[in-house]
């Protein structure tokens, strides 16, 4: 006999200390019976007037608006994952669609506060812990609230991304790396200005592009497979060929081109 939650945890690769260390009721007698689960699971959706309500909840609580991670940036990160998902069904990639919905909105709530003043090890952590008491008030399913908080927690920076969910809603957060050089330019100005903001210093130019290639980079060391979309005609990863063009193109830039 297997239990469900060992189940979700080994077979779609998202447990490990994201919340199925209970005892669980339902067990299943097969590996069929466990992959049925695991699809419906990952496909079970909630009603839309409950996405209504959270969509509300989540224009909310980006409070007090920063430049950068405010609400216009989780949107912009829903509408990047939306790209994903679609690639993700036309391909029978399984992801709860409820469920990145939800993190992508979410996943930068409670930015402008102090997170270990509070006892969170992280931004991400905080966040996560946000989303899943708006999600419980909802009455949004165990299931969906554990692959919300986990792809939002997969969003910090050196998270170990398990979970498709967690996949879609980390490459839709760095998408914007990977546009073109002026969105780059301005995501950057953006974040620059709240960085600042967030220290109470001012940060050079110089010393900002210098973490900034640093944090690419460290990006571009990993790797996120979803879809047959991931390679070009060549087998090389779009992603990561369009970012590192555009890091030299912005490392490159005078400073004159990033105050204007």
């Amino acid at each position: 006999m297997i239990e469900k939650d060992a189940a979700l945890g080994y077979f779609s690769g998202h447990a490990d200390g994201l919340g199925y260390e209970n005892v669980p009721s339902i067990t299943f007698t097969s590996l069929d019976e466990i992959l049925k689960f695991i699809m419906e699971a990952r496909q079970s959706q909630v009603p839309e007037f409950t996405q209504i309500r959270f969509l509300e909840t989540a224009k909310r609580l980006y409070h007090p608006p920063l430049p950068y991670h405010n609400f216009s940036h989780a949107r912009q990160v829903l509408t990047d994952a939306n790209v994903i998902l679609r690639r993700c069904h036309t391909e029978n990639v399984p992801v709860n669609d409820s469920a990145v919905v939800f993190a992508a909105l979410a996943h930068d709530w409670g930015y402008a506060l102090d997170h270990t003043s509070i006892g969170f090890a992280t931004k991400e952590a905080l966040a996560a812990f946000f989303l899943g008491r708006a999600l419980e008030n909802l009455g949004v399913n165990e299931e969906i609230i554990k692959l919300s908080e986990g792809a939002v927690l997969g969003t910090a920076m050196d998270a170990a991304v398990i979970s498709n969910e967690a996949k879609v809603l980390r490459a839709a957060d760095l998408a914007g790396l990977a546009k073109d050089l002026p969105t780059f330019v301005h995501n950057n100005q953006l974040l620059k200005e709240e960085a600042e903001l967030l220290s109470g210093k001012k940060i050079s130019w110089s010393d900002w592009k210098t973490g900034t290639q640093k944090i690419v980079e460290f990006f571009l060391s990993q790797d996120i497979r979803l879809t047959s979309y991931h390679d070009d005609e060549k087998g090389n990863s779009r992603f990561h060929l369009a970012a590192q063009k555009i890091l030299d193109e912005f490392m490159a830039l005078p400073e004159s081109e990033l105050t204007a």
